[in-house]
């Protein structure tokens, strides 16, 4: 899911250097829009042309890079779906907090980078030694901590030891 801003039409303006005034950067609040059209009807309401700004798309990790630049240059609010200009007095909808938005992904990336590796991931790689049977030329793998196999009667020759798994845990 994607929200979106109103942006000066400079295909450099939706930047994360607070320079966009169109998309609320010069009052302190950032506007957000739910859906193209809520954009559209709010810059007209505003009086904000379209041949100087337009509506972008914000995907998720540009929103959140988007959400941290204003927080670094002190903007500390974002308004969704605001249905009246800034500097009016009417119903405005919540106004959400820059820094709260940004604590949940922060949270959520601690706990998976402090979390401990999953074997189901492969991350528990063990050494594996590959033999093969002189006489026959059948190959084996198994643990290197196991002793040598045994193939038409004599010890198998070892060819090779490699960090891997024999067996996939399941999730």
């Amino acid at each position: 899911m994607s929200l979106y801003t109103i942006a000066e039409r400079d295909p450099s303006c939706v930047r994360t250097d607070g320079s966009c005034a169109a998309s609320g950067w010069d009052c302190g609040v950032l506007l957000l829009f739910t859906e193209p059209s809520r954009a559209i009807r709010y810059q007209n309401l505003v009086g904000r042309s379209a041949p100087i700004t337009e509506v972008r798309r914000l995907p998720p990790r540009e929103l959140l890079l988007w959400l941290a630049a204003a927080w670094s240059h002190g903007i500390r609010m974002v308004a969704v779906d605001p249905h009246a200009p800034i500097d009016s007095t009417a119903n405005w909808p919540p106004l959400h907090h820059i820094g709260d938005l940004l604590d949940e992904p922060a949270r959520e990336l601690a706990r998976k980078l402090s979390a401990p590796p999953s074997p189901a991931l492969g991350v528990d790689l063990e050494r594996i030694a590959v033999y093969q049977c002189h006489r026959c030329g059948k190959v084996r793998r198994q643990p290197d901590h196991q002793r040598k196999p045994t193939c038409c009667g004599s010890a198998m020759q070892g060819v090779s030891i490699a960090a891997g798994r024999l067996a996939v845990a399941s999730p």
